[in-house]
């Protein structure tokens, strides 16, 4: 039987916590960035979550960023720090508020290049497409 390795775990991290990350109406949301301490340019993995933080993304959190990666684990629009009212799945990617695409915006102005995305659900992939952020 082939055995497969997993990446290796090769860096030390540093974690932000409620990192504010303003929306293009002025609304706030807020995030935990979990990222390799060395200095240099990761690709980003973004989790856009209604639940608690710290137990939902700190183990994606840290296994990415301790293989390279910035993880930025977000509370959506309306739930814990973050401002404004939760109306699931509606201010992802379309209407007035698009919050999954200005997140990926504001990581890609924040020298974390942006290669990928890591969500529960579909309607939220579709916050990235348009935004020059990846290809399908």
């Amino acid at each position: 039987m082939q055995t497969h390795e997993i990446s290796m775990q090769i860096h030390e991290i540093q974690i932000e916590r409620n990192v504010a990350i303003p929306m293009r109406d002025g609304t706030i949301l807020r995030a935990d960035v979990y990222r390799p301490q060395e200095e240099g340019r990761y690709p980003v993995v973004v989790e856009r979550v209604a639940y608690e933080l710290t137990r939902r993304c700190s183990y994606n959190g840290e296994f990415y960023a301790r293989r390279g990666y910035v993880f930025v684990g977000q509370n959506v629009r309306g739930r814990f720090a973050s401002e404004g009212k939760f109306d699931i799945f509606r201010d992802d990617a379309w209407g007035t508020n698009q919050d999954g695409y200005d997140t990926i915006e504001w990581a890609g102005t924040q020298s974390l290049p942006f290669r990928g995305i890591s969500t529960g659900s579909q309607p939220r992939l579709d916050a990235g497409r348009g935004a020059g952020c990846f290809e399908a």
